[in-house]
């Protein structure tokens, strides 16, 4: 707990993070510290190079160590500065002195060579930057990244809508594919793009989905009962719920891949998530197995020698984990998204027979927009041509998809799971915070306003634990191998539905303009919308594409036969989402229960 910080709603553990620093061939050792104020707060690296002397110290590359554990690591948890140090300062006990590294004054910078802005444009970057990072403006130059000066998700969404107040306009998505300064400008000067990425960067989704041909099915011995599960994800909001789905249902032990310091820390890390889901079952915790290792890594993170342990006594393969950011293009969702599937289906590939179960999303098919009538999708119909959409995240699911049904076509014993949106639990209405409808309601709630908007799309909604128990219930018979299964509930409603729903909840709320709506959220840097704002259209667009429906009688019939109620949408359940994300909130503004 010394050791865990909480920056811009992500939890995160120091000792992770010095623990990747510390596998960098030339660094001895190493300590992060979080400084500066709740809203602008920033991660601090001090480290020990191995040919460090005592009168010379041995600075490495911001670049080059910021590289290393974005190989391992999500954005946030990348250190805005690496420090070098002579020795890292311990205190009494023999632990890093963290108060005395508080106590350095660190100028942050991205070590990029500087060249001044040289046109109106940069200007006003340079002075938007500046204000937002909270930088001197003569420290930034054109070739500097917005991310390597500091920059986050929220800044970076504070920093576009400064832009759009100054009349700069882009698409929050260009930061990311355009970070320095300079590559900033020049989306600006040439306007709008009717994409969320420049034409140029959407790749080739055909071409990427292909299966390293080494990868044919060679295990040994007949399929048999789950003895040993292999887990992505388990830190995941789904992935905690196949956990303990999985821990009920069969008496398997359940390895679970996660990206930590230690195994102890793994293993808090997975009760901590279990608890905060309402999860936690003490009887069952001997039969939880963290696998220390890094889902965006080849062979996983793991060695060699561990791979192929692994794959000699897993029984199940279960792949929940997934980077999921609604601003990422598909290079940056590929690693964990797509090269993990590979890399699991290399595991399944060999050592002991086992499936493999891929949790997928109804997305992949509805990105296909299609003018007229809205289409009706067959739980037997082909995986549709690529996504027309420049979503990343459904780009690398879509590939994935294409994938796994590659090494279907090997005799591999796959089965993908398309779920919908994954909404709370059906009895408590726990739910993860951070995705977009609970993000939503919460920012709704928050602003007292919902918007007067026409929305009649289907929203999908899916329960948690209906979800999770029914890709157990799906796993366990041999006969669905091959197939893929649209988990979906046909009573859904649609966000206009959604948006009265809460009304009905909660009285006070107004309906104002779809404009006043999106400023009155852009005015709360506080409001749980505010990491989405800045992706907004400025007005409500017009709906002349109809996407199509899903026809999931057959899997509906199929988990109604293993004792699963059919999912219903009502008022009483969105209710229970509505209590549960009032009751946070009101917790979170007392200071009291923010987990």
């Amino acid at each position: 707990m010394d050791t865990q910080v909480k920056i811009r709603g992500f939890r995160i553990e120091l000792g992770e993070i010095e623990a990747q620093l510390n596998q960098h061939p030339r660094i001895q050792d190493s300590a992060v510290i979080a400084q500066g104020q709740e809203g602008n707060r920033q991660l601090i690296a001090f480290y020990r190079a191995k040919d460090t002397q005592a009168e010379r110290l041995v600075h490495l590359p911001y670049k080059e160590l910021r590289e290393h554990l974005l190989r391992t690591l999500p954005d946030y948890m990348v250190p805005a500065a690496f420090v070098s140090l002579a020795t890292i300062p311990l205190s009494a006990n023999g632990k890093v002195d963290r108060r005395a590294l508080s106590r350095k004054d660190v100028k942050i910078t991205s070590g990029q060579e500087y060249v001044g802005p040289r046109n109106n444009t940069e200007k006003q970057l340079v002075e938007i930057w500046a204000q937002v990072l909270h930088v001197a403006p003569e420290k930034i130059g054109v070739n500097d990244s917005f991310f390597e000066l500091g920059g986050h998700s929220l800044l970076a969404v504070r920093m576009i809508e400064r832009m759009r107040q100054q009349g700069l306009h882009v698409r929050l998505q260009a930061l990311f594919t355009s970070p320095t300064l300079a590559k900033l400008a020049a989306a600006v000067e040439s306007g709008p793009s009717p994409h969320i990425f420049p034409v140029e960067t959407v790749p080739d989704l055909d071409r990427e989905a292909t299966l390293d041909p080494a990868i044919v099915l060679r295990t040994e011995g007949a399929l048999g009962e789950m003895r040993n599960v292999f887990l992505t994800g388990a830190t995941g909001f789904l992935g905690a719920f196949l956990l303990s789905d999985l821990l009920a249902e069969t008496d398997a032990n359940i390895y679970c891949l996660v990206r930590d310091a230690s195994t102890e820390a793994a293993y808090r890390r997975i009760e901590q998530r279990l608890k905060t889901f309402g999860l936690r079952d003490a009887d069952l915790r001997h039969r939880i197995v963290p696998v220390l290792g890094d889902l965006s890594s080849p062979l996983l993170g793991l060695s060699r020698n561990n791979f192929e342990e692994l794959a000699a006594k897993i029984d199940v393969i279960y792949h929940s984990g997934a980077t999921v950011n609604f601003f990422y293009p598909y290079s940056l969702h590929k690693a964990a998204n797509v090269l993990s599937t590979e890399e699991l289906l290399r595991m399944a590939s060999f050592g002991r027979s086992k499936s493999l179960h891929f949790i997928s999303t109804l997305s992949v098919a509805l990105a296909q927009e299609r003018e007229g009538a809205a289409a009706i999708i067959s739980e037997r119909d082909p995986l549709p041509g690529a996504p027309n959409l420049s979503d990343g995240y459904i780009q690398s699911k879509w590939v994935a998809e294409k994938i796994v049904a590659i090494a279907g076509s090997r005799g591999f014993p796959v089965v993908t799971h398309r779920p919908g949106t994954i909404m709370g639990h059906s009895q408590t209405g726990v739910a993860n915070l951070e995705d977009f409808v609970p993000s939503f309601i919460r920012g709704c709630m928050q602003s007292g306003c919902v918007p007067d908007i026409e929305v009649h799309d289907e929203l999908h909604l899916m329960p948690v634990d209906f979800l999770s128990r029914s890709i157990v219930a799906i796993s366990k018979r041999q006969e669905f191998f091959g197939r893929v299964f649209n988990i979906t509930s046909p009573h859904g409603i649609t966000g206009r539905e959604l948006v009265d729903a809460l009304m009905a909840f909660d009285p006070t709320l107004q309906r104002v303009s779809y404009e006043k709506w999106t400023s009155r959220v852009a005015g709360n840097p506080g409001n749980a919308l505010a990491r989405y704002v800045a992706a907004f259209p400025e007005r409500v667009p017009e709906q002349r594409l109809v996407r199509p429906q899903f026809d999931s009688e057959e899997t509906l019939s199929l988990l109604e036969a293993s004792g699963l109620d059919r999912p219903k949408i009502t008022q009483q359940l969105l209710e229970t989402y509505f209590s549960y994300i009032a009751e946070h909130s009101r917790q979170i503004a007392l200071g009291v229960g923010a987990d």
